[in-house]
């Protein structure tokens, strides 16, 4: 019967306690957002900088650009100051015609049909008995020249 008297002795102070809410309220705020200036109060270590018209940049220029209507595009082109390399005179070559497709170490590969090597390739390639030389003829037809 004691445990009874306890629980209501129990319930009879939380009824009796105030349980209202109240609303919290901030110091310098204004309802809609803004900030009121009378009651705000800044930080004295707060650090403020000022705006800048100047765009951050890594130092390397881009080819970007941005156009008076404002579209992104890209810069023209510069003509290229490089020099033209002349073509390396060519050894003379022989065209060869294989009816096998063969690698050889040491002197390369042939595959069916026409193929142009140099001279001192050529002499190891007719050494094959599946290979001979072509007339310039011969190339000039199978290639419709």
């Amino acid at each position: 019967m004691s445990e009874k008297n306890d629980t209501q002795d129990t319930l009879e102070e939380v009824e009796s306690e105030d349980l209202s809410y109240e609303e919290p309220t901030f110091e310098g705020y204004v309802e809609g957002g803004e900030v009121d200036e009378e009651t705000n109060t800044s930080a004295p270590d707060l650090i403020t900088v000022e705006a800048s018209d100047k765009k951050p940049t890594s130092g390397k220029s881009s080819s970007n650009m941005t156009t008076k209507d404002g579209v992104i595009g890209a810069k023209a082109a510069t003509a290229s100051t490089k020099k033209t390399v002349t073509a390396k005179p060519k050894d003379a070559t022989v065209a060869l015609y294989s009816t096998r497709n063969v690698s050889w170490q040491g002197v390369g590969k042939v595959i069916i049909g026409y193929n142009i090597v140099t001279k001192a390739k050529a002499a190891h390639w007719l050494t094959r008995n599946h290979i001979r030389e072509a007339t310039p003829e011969e190339v000039a037809g199978a290639f419709g020249a």
